[in-house]
This record gives structure tokens, C-alpha cells and sequence, in this order.
């Protein structure tokens, strides 16, 4: 437990600065061709990587276990009609959300909106 609670603690560290609320930073990132990544490994023996993707109009993200693909996101989830993340910042923020989900249930987690709203995805 006290391993769990140092992991999120780090993860949230993390998280806050990966991807910061810098407009010049987020413009470069967008221009480059490479995805943003981010890894990691839970109790040594669980891997979880997300990568943002390309997509019409804007940005998606891919989380796998274990090195098998398990969630391939091209559109914002739980948002009406097929809206794309505008950053790929973005996309990664949402992308990490779903690896803290997985490490704490098992299963595919689910996003709500007041999650997107908390990470700024999107406005209400």
C-alpha cells in the first residue's frame, strides 16, 4: 500500500509538469512529428505505455499493458459527436488518467466529463 501511494504521488508529480499549461511549449509539441510518451512500471512487473496519435483534425492517444495494445482512443470520450483532442498535451493528460484508473481497478476505465472539465479538456 505504502508503494502504491509513493507511485500515484510520483505519478501526479509527473503528470503536473509533463505537460504544462505553456502555450509556446504546447505549440512546438503539436508541430513535431513525434508523439509524446509516457511509461510506466507498476510493483516491477506491470508496464503501461500511452502515445498520442495522429488524427483528422487533431489528436488521439494509444495505452498498452504489458506491451499489448488495450485502448486505442481517437476521439474525446464521454463528449457528444466525434471531437478530437486539439493538443497533443492533451491527449496525454487524459491518456495517463486512464493508466491511474487501470492501476487502481482492474478493467477499462471510464472518463466523465467532470474529469475532462478538471483537466481542462474542456469547458462546461
Amino acid at each position: 500500500m505504502k508503494k502504491l501511494f509513493y507511485f500515484l504521488l510520483t505519478f501526479f508529480i509527473v503528470a503536473a509538469f509533463a505537460c504544462s499549461s505553456n502555450q509556446n511549449a504546447d505549440n512546438q509539441s503539436n508541430n513535431s512529428s513525434q508523439p509524446l510518451v509516457f511509461d510506466t512500471v507498476v510493483s516491477g512487473n506491470l508496464n503501461f505505455h500511452v502515445e498520442t496519435q495522429d488524427e483528422d483534425g487533431g489528436f488521439g492517444y494509444v495505452v498498452a499493458f504489458n506491451g499489448r495494445k488495450v485502448i486505442s482512443q481517437h476521439v474525446i470520450p464521454c463528449v457528444e459527436g466525434r471531437q478530437v483532442f486539439k493538443t497533443k498535451c492533451d491527449a496525454l493528460k487524459v491518456g495517463r488518467l486512464v493508466v491511474l484508473k487501470m492501476i487502481q481497478s482492474p478493467g477499462l476505465p471510464s472518463i466523465t466529463e467532470e474529469e475532462l472539465i478538471d483537466l481542462k479538456i474542456i469547458n462546461k
